[in-house]
C-alpha cells in the first residue's frame, strides 16, 4: 500500500530532512538518504536495505516506479512507499526538476574487520579527508581501478553526506569502505601483511619505481596538509609523483588515481 503525504509538516518529512542535513541524526539512526531513481536502484542492487521510498505523485514516471518495485521484490525488500504531493517532494529533493524518488536506506558496516580483502588486496587509504566531494571522487577512482576496498583514517567527513553520495555517482554503494583511526588502520595493515606505500615528499622514491604486485595499500593525505608524520614513519616506502609544472601538489583523488592505476598496470602484466 502507498501512503499519501500532502503536507510538508508531516513527521516523516521532518525526519527525512533531518537525516539529509544532520550527520549526527544519520549516525544515531544508522540511516541515510539516497536521491534519484537510478541511485536508489543501484543501492538495492548492491545489497543495501531500503526502508522507505518517497516519490512525486505528479512527476514520477509509472514505469520507473514499477522497475524499482520489481528490484525490491527481487531482493526480498518490502519498503514503505510514500506518494508525495509536488510541494512536499520539492522540500526533500535536492535535484529539483530531475529527481523522481528519495529513499531512506540502512547503513552497512564500516568496520575494518568486515572488509572483503581477497587473496591479493590492493587498498586505497586516505588520512584526514575533510571534503565530501573529494570522498565521492576517491570512491569513483577506486571503483574504476577495481581496488579491494577504501579505508578512511582519521576522517573528518561523513560517508553518507548527500554531496559525497552524489559525487560518487553510485560508487558509494558498490565500494567497500571502512573508517578508523590511523593507529588502528596501520595495525590492521601490518597484521594482514599488506605493504604500505605513502605519498610523501620526504625520503621518497618515484611512485613508478615500486613493485605493487603483492598485497599493498596506497596512502594519500588530506587535501590541506598531506599525510602526518605517523604514516610517513610507518611507511614501507614513501613515494612521490614528480611534478613538472609550477604546482607542487595534486587533488587527493587525482594523486591516488595516478599511483593506483600504476599498481593496476603492474598487476595486469603478471
Amino acid at each position: 500500500m502507498h501512503i499519501e503525504i500532502n503536507a510538508p509538516s508531516n513527521e516523516r518529512i521532518k525526519r527525512l530532512i533531518k537525516l539529509q542535513s544532520k550527520s549526527r541524526e544519520r549516525k544515531k539512526n544508522q540511516l541515510f538518504v539516497v536521491e534519484g531513481t537510478k541511485e536508489v536502484t543501484f543501492a538495492i542492487e548492491n545489497g543495501l536495505v531500503v526502508e522507505e521510498l518517497y516519490y512525486s505523485k505528479e512527476k514520477t514516471v509509472q514505469e520507473h516506479l514499477t522497475a524499482v518495485e520489481q528490484c525490491c521484490t527481487a531482493k526480498g525488500l518490502r519498503p514503505q512507499w510514500l506518494a508525495c504531493s509536488n510541494n512536499v517532494f520539492s522540500k526533500i529533493a535536492y535535484r529539483e526538476g530531475t529527481s523522481e524518488m528519495v529513499g531512506i536506506v540502512k547503513m552497512r558496516s564500516q568496520q575494518l574487520e568486515d572488509l572483503p580483502l581477497g587473496e591479493n588486496p590492493l587498498l586505497m587509504v586516505c588520512e584526514g579527508m575533510e571534503k565530501p566531494g573529494n570522498l565521492g571522487a576517491l570512491l569513483r577512482t577506486a571503483d574504476a581501478a577495481g581496488v579491494s576496498a577504501v579505508i578512511m583514517a582519521d576522517a573528518q567527513v561523513d560517508l553518507y553526506n548527500p554531496n559525497a553520495i552524489r559525487s560518487s555517482v553510485g560508487c558509494i554503494f558498490s565500494m567497500p569502505v571502512a573508517f578508523d583511526t590511523s593507529e588502528n588502520v596501520i595495525k590492521f595493515l601490518r597484521e594482514k601483511g599488506i605493504k604500505i606505500y605513502v605519498t610523501h615528499i620526504e625520503a621518497a622514491a618515484p611512485y613508478y619505481e615500486q613493485d605493487y604486485k603483492g598485497p599493498c595499500a596506497i596512502i594519500a593525505g588530506s587535501e590541506a596538509w598531506g599525510v602526518t608524520d605517523l604514516w610517513a614513519e610507518e611507511s614501507d616506502q614513501n613515494i612521490v609523483i614528480p611534478m613538472r609544472g609550477i604546482n607542487d601538489s595534486l587533488n587527493v583523488s587525482v594523486a591516488a588515481a595516478v599511483v593506483t592505476f600504476e599498481a593496476v598496470r603492474q598487476r595486469d602484466m603478471k
